[in-house]
C-alpha cells in the first residue's frame, strides 16, 4: 500500500499523467497537511481537487436545482464540456416508451456544449436528490470518442456513490490498487485459454 499522503498521492498522479508538475507543486505548497496520513476515503477526495472527480453525495441539500447544477457543472468541467441553463422542471410529462402514451417525471434540462438534454429524475423529498439518475446519466458528461476516462463511483459496496472519478479504467485500478481507494471499476475478463485442437 503506498503512504496515505497527499504528497503521495500526488506524486504519482504526476507519475501517471494525470496532474502536471506545476499543479501538484501549487497543490502541494498550499495544503498544511501534505504529508499527514489520511484514510482512503478522505485521501480520495484530493482527486477533485485536482479536477478528477466530483463529490455528488452532500447530505440534505437546500436546494435541488442548485444541487443538480453544481454536480453536471462541475462533471463536465472534468471532461473539458459546459454546461448551462439547468432547470428542473418538476411533474413533467414524458414520453413513456414501455406503455406507450405519457407519465409524469421531473425532468432535469440542461445544455451540453449548447445542446440540449434532460434527464429524468426521481424526486425522493425536497432535500434529497435521486443517486440512481446520476448512476444511469453520468456517462452523457464523459468526454467520449477516442479518450478511455468514464466516471467510476467512488463509495463502499451497497452504499450511494459519494463522488465519481473521472479516469481510464486502467488508471482507476492503479489508484484503487496502490492507494486502498473505494473505486468500482470494472474488471477485465481474463483471458481463457484455448482449448487444444480448437486453433484453426
Amino acid at each position: 500500500m503506498a503512504e496515505m499522503t497527499l504528497r503521495a498521492l500526488t506524486a504519482r498522479l504526476v507519475e501517471l499523467g494525470l496532474v502536471t508538475p506545476q499543479e501538484a507543486e501549487i497543490r502541494v505548497a498550499a495544503a498544511d497537511y501534505a504529508d499527514i496520513e489520511q484514510s482512503a476515503v478522505h485521501l480520495v477526495g484530493e482527486l477533485v481537487e485536482y479536477g478528477l472527480g466530483v463529490h455528488t453525495d452532500h447530505g440534505d441539500v437546500d436546494s435541488l436545482q442548485e444541487e443538480y447544477e453544481d454536480i453536471l457543472t462541475e462533471a463536465a468541467a472534468c471532461s473539458g464540456l459546459t454546461v448551462s441553463d439547468v432547470e428542473l422542471v418538476e411533474s413533467a410529462e414524458t414520453a413513456d416508451q414501455e406503455a406507450g402514451g405519457t407519465h409524469e417525471v421531473d425532468l432535469l434540462r440542461f445544455r451540453l456544449n449548447g445542446e440540449p438534454r434532460a434527464w429524468e429524475v426521481e424526486r425522493l423529498s425536497d432535500e434529497y436528490i435521486d443517486h440512481m439518475a446520476l448512476v444511469s446519466h453520468l456517462s452523457d458528461l464523459e468526454p467520449g470518442g477516442d479518450d478511455q476516462r468514464c466516471f467510476h463511483p467512488v463509495g463502499e459496496p451497497e452504499e450511494v456513490p459519494f463522488m465519481y472519478l473521472l479516469a481510464t479504467p486502467e488508471h482507476a485500478r492503479i489508484l484503487r490498487d496502490e492507494f486502498g481507494f473505494p473505486v468500482d471499476v470494472e474488471e477485465v475478463p481474463a483471458e481463457q485459454p484455448t482449448p487444444p485442437g480448437a486453433e484453426r
